[in-house]
């Protein structure tokens, strides 16, 4: 869960770091679910279509984090998407991805200069892979749920009142979704079929989930996390706010995602970002108040 810690007067101890790097699309998955992995699994894509991970493993201060490097995976995908280590009974985080021309990729789950990506079938412009599962959007905004193995007919058609859809997040009981015009809907992964989507009160035009946390973007750069309940429709989204810009008013983010900390750091939740310049930020506790 995400820690929003705030002073006497309410405001919340934060601030925006800026990492090293330049990204277009940038996704962290919770390592929660295995001992195995002991990573936060963030991995990114600039405007060259190549492939990075963050290569942080120190359990310490995320302090530390600014004098780590990123290291280039093979491959070119152009959006990517970070699940839990250990889901598909796999040690190793699993990440899908998208390339130019629509095609999906799965990583084999190896670092070495030989084929580390499985094709799999279906076009898409956009996918989302959660403890709930893979879903993904096509170019007409249609979304589809993956139900296993390599084939087209493993994309089941989700059917919805709303869309068409923009952005697409699973979490880990819910998948959430973005219309074009900015419409905040989500649906129950398990029975869905019957429950179906429902409009939740806001707008963004960008969402992302892991876990149970959900944080999203909206069309003036802000950022906004969920504080509702599992089946509430209240606009109940937490503005985040933090003590010091790092820039001028100016300062925008196209994207978030949201990831977990290190074993033995002091805060639960992080946030990574990328502006609309393709700068890298973690949202942080304020050093003044470590």
């Amino acid at each position: 869960m995400l820690n929003y810690r705030t002073n006497s007067s309410g405001i919340e101890l934060f601030e925006w770091v800026r990492l090293p790097g330049n990204l277009t699309c940038i996704s962290a998955g919770l390592q929660k679910y295995t001992n195995v992995d002991n990573e936060n699994n963030i991995w990114g894509v600039n405007r060259q279509q190549e492939i990075w991970r963050w290569p942080h493993t120190d359990p310490g201060p995320l302090d530390d984090w600014i004098t780590d490097r990123w290291e280039r995976i093979q491959g070119a995908l152009v959006q990517i998407s970070v699940g839990p280590a250990g889901l598909q009974n796999q040690p190793l985080p699993t990440v899908w991805g998208v390339n130019a021309t629509g095609k999906v990729w799965r990583w084999r789950g190896n670092f070495g200069t030989g084929n580390t990506w499985d094709k799999i079938a279906g076009t898409f412009k956009k996918v989302s892979v959660g403890a709930g599962g893979v879903w993904g959007i096509d170019s007409k905004g249609d979304t589809y749920q993956w139900t296993g193995g390599g084939g087209v007919a493993n994309w089941t058609h989700v059917t919805s009142q709303y869309g068409p859809f923009a952005d697409i997040a699973v979490g880990d009981t819910q998948v959430w979704g973005i219309t074009s015009a900015g419409q905040i809907v989500r649906r129950p992964i398990a029975g869905g079929a019957a429950l179906g989507w429902y409009s939740i009160a806001g707008s963004l035009v960008q969402i992302a989930a892991s876990g149970t946390d959900v944080c999203g973007v909206n069309a003036q750069g802000h950022v906004y996390c969920w504080r509702g309940s599992a089946i509430s429709q209240a606009n109940t989204w937490l503005k985040l706010w933090p003590d010091r810009w790092p820039v001028s008013s100016g300062f925008k983010l196209k994207q978030v995602t949201v990831g977990e900390n290190p074993p033995g750091s002091p805060e639960q939740g992080i946030i990574f970002g990328v502006d609309i310049v393709g700068h890298i930020w973690l949202w942080k506790q304020t050093s003044a108040y470590l």
